[in-house]
């Protein structure tokens, strides 16, 4: 049987992840950030629900993320 992983409110996926709520809302693909509906995220039925967020798929998105920006600022200085 394979285990779910827990989906957390905005403020307990933010402090997990040692970012500021505004930092994790921001980075959702509707704002133009790496964090995709339905795979990192998930709204609720209504306007007031509150967002979920699944916060091991967000470690591996702002890894990946981060290791690419680091290796094409490498790729740059080395092309100087």
């Amino acid at each position: 049987m394979e285990k779910t992983r827990p989906w957390w409110r905005t403020p307990e996926a933010a402090d997990h992840l040692r970012c500021s709520t505004d930092h994790l809302k921001r980075s959702r693909d509707i704002y133009g950030g790496p964090l995709l509906a339905g795979k990192h995220y998930r709204l609720g039925r209504s306007s007031n629900s509150a967002i979920l967020w699944d916060v091991e798929a967000i470690k591996e998105s702002f890894h990946y993320h981060g290791d690419l920006i680091r290796r094409g600022e490498k790729a740059l200085q080395e092309a100087k």
